[in-house]
């Protein structure tokens, strides 16, 4: 495994405007992100366990704005602090080695941390995908609560629970959502990347909302 470390780049980000209508369409507000540049991005047929085909953003350890799933620009930026990014071996040319082959790692007491900023509110499904290698991602958090420990797949697999886990119905009210991993008592921990999937059902409940 490869890995480099790079300076936590930490910035203010601004949101402009605040929308007095309705919220907007819900896949602006989607996204797919692969973490590490090393074997490049999956296709944008590529639908990995979350079903959202659609345009991959690629991240390393850095702050940027997202495109959404059909590239466009979504006005929602992302941050990461991290100890540095790397990847495994290469295990062929698939969209699963895209995705899974190379990462953000944090290590010791360092966490690796994944900031999103400028959300439309509601609720989202957050799939989360660790490292190609046996590295893992540590015990992670979701809006600050536990969520689980990903051991990572060497054969860069899909397998719920082993390479990629999925928390429903997350909660964003203040356009914010926060990912996270401690390593703990393993060297390393990482993350390989990220699909958010934001769900209908807060519009749906805030029109009923307001029809009453």
């Amino acid at each position: 495994m490869l890995l480099r470390n790079v300076k936590l780049i930490t910035s203010w980000i601004f949101v402009v405007g605040a929308c007095v209508t309705l919220p907007a369409p819900m896949f602006a507000q989607s996204f797919n992100v692969d973490l590490g540049d090393e074997f490049g991005t999956p296709d944008v047929d590529y639908a990995a366990a979350s079903g959202q085909a659609g345009y991959w953003n690629e991240v390393v350890v850095e702050q940027r704005s997202l495109e959404d799933l059909g590239e466009e620009d979504s006005g929602v930026t992302i941050e990461i602090s991290a100890t540095g990014d790397g990847h495994a071996t290469a295990n062929g040319d698939s969209n699963d080695v895209r995705l899974l082959g190379d990462q953000i790692y944090g290590m010791s007491d360092a966490p690796w941390e994944v900031h999103f900023h400028g959300l439309l509110n509601g609720f989202y499904n957050v799939y989360v995908y660790a490292p190609q290698h046996t590295m893992g991602t540590g015990e992670m958090s979701v809006q600050g609560q536990a969520f689980t420990t990903l051991p990572g797949n060497p054969g860069a697999e899909l397998i719920e629970g082993n390479s990629w886990a999925v928390k429903e119905m997350v909660l964003v009210d203040d356009g914010e959502l926060s990912i996270s991993g401690m390593p703990g008592s393993i060297s390393f921990a990482g993350l390989a990347g990220v699909q958010l999937v934001y769900s209908k059902i807060f519009e749906d409940r805030f029109e009923s909302g307001m029809s009453e």
